[in-house]
């Protein structure tokens, strides 16, 4: 016989806690991806275990420093990393932007014949 696995509070904040944090340049896929991991898990608990605003910091924590320093460049942009619904549409926003930007800048580089720069080693 297999009975079902009950899944306590503690065991889920651990699996947030434990999420794979996100690659330094978070592709828009990944951010959905762990958005809905969190909401998933979200559900889950025991309601008023844990609030929306709760749920932020375990989120942060899954974001490289470079990426949060880029979606926290402009003033507008830091109120809204105070709520998790608010944060997770920020990360998909900018994750967009540098999908966009750097589509447009291929193709510039393509149209006037522009070299990539490359680092070179000593």
């Amino acid at each position: 016989l297999h009975f079902p696995a009950l899944e306590t509070d503690t065991d889920l904040r651990t699996q947030l806690e434990e999420m794979t944090p996100l690659p330094e340049e978070p592709s828009p896929g990944a951010i959905a991806q762990l958005v809905l991991d969190f909401r998933t898990i979200y559900t889950k608990l025991t309601p008023g275990v844990l609030s929306q605003q709760e749920l932020v910091l375990p989120l942060v924590s899954k974001i490289p420093e470079k990426f949060w320093k880029r979606i926290r460049e402009q003033r507008k942009d830091r109120q809204r990393c105070s709520s998790f619904d608010d944060l997770a549409e920020l990360m998909l926003e900018k994750s967009h932007e540098k999908v966009v930007e750097d589509h447009i800048e291929t193709h510039r580089r393509r149209l006037l014949n522009v070299k990539p720069n490359k680092v070179r080693s000593p």
